[in-house]
Protein backbone atom coordinates (compact mmCIF):
# COMPACT_ATOMS: atom_id res chain seq x y z
CA UNK A 1 0.00 0.00 0.00
CA UNK A 2 1.52 3.31 -1.01
CA UNK A 3 1.28 6.28 1.26
CA UNK A 4 0.23 9.71 0.00
CA UNK A 5 1.71 11.45 3.04
CA UNK A 6 4.59 13.90 2.73
CA UNK A 7 7.94 12.21 3.26
CA UNK A 8 9.38 12.96 6.70
CA UNK A 9 12.98 12.27 7.59
CA UNK A 10 13.95 10.46 10.78
CA UNK A 11 14.98 13.69 12.53
CA UNK A 12 11.66 15.45 11.87
CA UNK A 13 9.70 12.36 12.97
CA UNK A 14 11.65 12.30 16.26
CA UNK A 15 10.92 16.02 16.71
CA UNK A 16 7.18 15.47 16.11
CA UNK A 17 7.18 12.63 18.66
CA UNK A 18 9.07 14.75 21.21
CA UNK A 19 6.56 17.60 20.90
CA UNK A 20 3.62 15.17 21.06
CA UNK A 21 4.95 13.57 24.27
CA UNK A 22 5.71 16.94 25.90
CA UNK A 23 2.31 18.37 24.99
CA UNK A 24 0.49 15.26 26.24
CA UNK A 25 2.13 15.60 29.67
CA UNK A 26 0.78 19.12 30.14
CA UNK A 27 -2.25 19.69 32.36
CA UNK A 28 -4.13 21.29 29.46
CA UNK A 29 -2.65 19.94 26.21
CA UNK A 30 -3.19 21.88 22.99
CA UNK A 31 -5.30 19.44 20.96
CA UNK A 32 -4.86 21.39 17.72
CA UNK A 33 -1.08 21.20 18.07
CA UNK A 34 -1.30 17.46 18.79
CA UNK A 35 -3.49 16.88 15.74
CA UNK A 36 -1.13 18.92 13.57
CA UNK A 37 1.93 16.97 14.78
CA UNK A 38 0.09 13.64 14.48
CA UNK A 39 -0.82 14.59 10.91
CA UNK A 40 2.85 15.24 10.17
CA UNK A 41 3.75 11.65 10.96
CA UNK A 42 0.60 9.98 9.62
CA UNK A 43 2.33 7.32 7.49
CA UNK A 44 5.01 6.57 10.05
CA UNK A 45 2.36 6.33 12.77
CA UNK A 46 0.18 4.04 10.64
CA UNK A 47 3.12 1.70 10.04
CA UNK A 48 4.09 1.76 13.71
CA UNK A 49 0.56 0.95 14.91
CA UNK A 50 0.26 -1.88 12.39
CA UNK A 51 3.51 -3.50 13.48
CA UNK A 52 3.50 -3.06 17.27
CA UNK A 53 1.42 -4.08 20.26
CA UNK A 54 -1.16 -1.79 21.83
CA UNK A 55 1.11 -1.32 24.86
CA UNK A 56 4.06 -0.24 22.70
CA UNK A 57 1.81 2.03 20.62
CA UNK A 58 0.42 3.73 23.73
CA UNK A 59 3.94 4.33 25.05
CA UNK A 60 5.07 5.79 21.71
CA UNK A 61 1.90 7.87 21.21
CA UNK A 62 0.62 8.75 24.71
CA UNK A 63 -1.83 11.27 23.28
CA UNK A 64 -4.07 8.32 22.32
CA UNK A 65 -4.95 8.20 26.02
CA UNK A 66 -6.55 11.67 25.83
CA UNK A 67 -10.33 11.56 25.50
CA UNK A 68 -10.31 14.59 23.19
CA UNK A 69 -8.01 12.80 20.75
CA UNK A 70 -10.23 9.72 20.79
CA UNK A 71 -13.32 11.82 20.14
CA UNK A 72 -12.10 12.24 16.56
CA UNK A 73 -12.96 8.55 16.05
CA UNK A 74 -16.39 8.84 17.69
CA UNK A 75 -18.37 9.76 14.54
CA UNK A 76 -17.15 6.60 12.79
CA UNK A 77 -18.07 4.42 15.76
CA UNK A 78 -21.45 6.12 16.15
CA UNK A 79 -22.18 5.56 12.47
CA UNK A 80 -22.39 1.84 13.24
CA UNK A 81 -25.49 2.51 15.35
CA UNK A 82 -27.19 3.92 12.25
CA UNK A 83 -26.15 1.00 10.08
CA UNK A 84 -28.76 -1.54 8.91
CA UNK A 85 -26.28 -4.18 10.05
CA UNK A 86 -26.86 -3.17 13.68
CA UNK A 87 -30.24 -4.94 13.77
CA UNK A 88 -28.78 -8.11 12.25
CA UNK A 89 -25.92 -8.01 14.77
CA UNK A 90 -28.35 -7.56 17.69
CA UNK A 91 -30.50 -10.49 16.55
CA UNK A 92 -27.51 -12.84 16.33
CA UNK A 93 -26.22 -11.75 19.75
CA UNK A 94 -29.70 -12.27 21.28
CA UNK A 95 -29.92 -15.72 19.70
CA UNK A 96 -26.48 -16.61 21.11
CA UNK A 97 -27.48 -15.49 24.60
CA UNK A 98 -30.80 -17.37 24.43
CA UNK A 99 -28.94 -20.52 23.48
CA UNK A 100 -30.54 -20.78 20.03
CA UNK A 101 -27.15 -20.32 18.39
CA UNK A 102 -23.65 -21.27 19.47
CA UNK A 103 -21.67 -18.62 21.32
CA UNK A 104 -18.98 -18.66 18.61
CA UNK A 105 -21.39 -16.88 16.30
CA UNK A 106 -20.97 -13.71 18.36
CA UNK A 107 -17.62 -13.27 16.61
CA UNK A 108 -19.34 -13.76 13.26
CA UNK A 109 -21.94 -11.14 14.18
CA UNK A 110 -19.13 -8.72 15.04
CA UNK A 111 -17.44 -9.44 11.70
CA UNK A 112 -20.66 -8.49 9.93
CA UNK A 113 -20.28 -4.98 11.42
CA UNK A 114 -16.77 -4.47 10.01
CA UNK A 115 -17.87 -2.95 6.69
CA UNK A 116 -19.95 -0.32 8.52
CA UNK A 117 -16.97 0.62 10.70
CA UNK A 118 -14.74 1.10 7.67
CA UNK A 119 -17.44 2.75 5.51
CA UNK A 120 -17.51 -0.12 3.03
CA UNK A 121 -20.37 -1.79 1.21
CA UNK A 122 -21.80 -4.55 3.46
CA UNK A 123 -22.35 -6.61 0.31
CA UNK A 124 -18.58 -7.11 0.12
CA UNK A 125 -18.72 -9.41 3.16
CA UNK A 126 -19.93 -12.82 2.02
CA UNK A 127 -20.42 -16.13 3.81
CA UNK A 128 -19.55 -19.41 2.11
CA UNK A 129 -20.74 -22.77 3.41
CA UNK A 130 -17.75 -25.11 3.46
CA UNK A 131 -19.62 -28.09 4.92
CA UNK A 132 -22.99 -28.33 6.69
CA UNK A 133 -21.08 -27.66 9.93
CA UNK A 134 -18.61 -24.98 8.81
CA UNK A 135 -19.22 -21.47 7.56
CA UNK A 136 -16.40 -19.25 6.27
CA UNK A 137 -16.61 -15.46 5.90
CA UNK A 138 -14.82 -13.63 3.09
CA UNK A 139 -14.33 -9.90 2.62
CA UNK A 140 -13.92 -8.65 -0.93
CA UNK A 141 -11.80 -5.49 -0.85
CA UNK A 142 -9.57 -3.73 -3.34
CA UNK A 143 -10.13 -6.49 -5.88
CA UNK A 144 -8.95 -9.19 -3.46
CA UNK A 145 -10.90 -11.82 -1.55
CA UNK A 146 -9.72 -12.01 2.05
CA UNK A 147 -10.78 -14.90 4.33
CA UNK A 148 -11.98 -13.53 7.69
CA UNK A 149 -12.90 -16.50 9.85
CA UNK A 150 -14.47 -19.94 9.96
CA UNK A 151 -17.29 -20.93 12.29
CA UNK A 152 -18.44 -24.36 13.35
CA UNK A 153 -22.22 -24.41 13.28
Amino acid sequence: MSCSCPIEDERSIREHLRVIKEETEKLGPNIELLQERMGGIKCDRRNFVSNHSTEKTMSEFPCFRLAKMLSVLAPRVLQVSRSPLKDKFSCVIDDCEDGRLKKGLQLEAAIVLLPALFKQDPGLLRPALLTPQHLKWYLKAAGRVIPCSTTTL
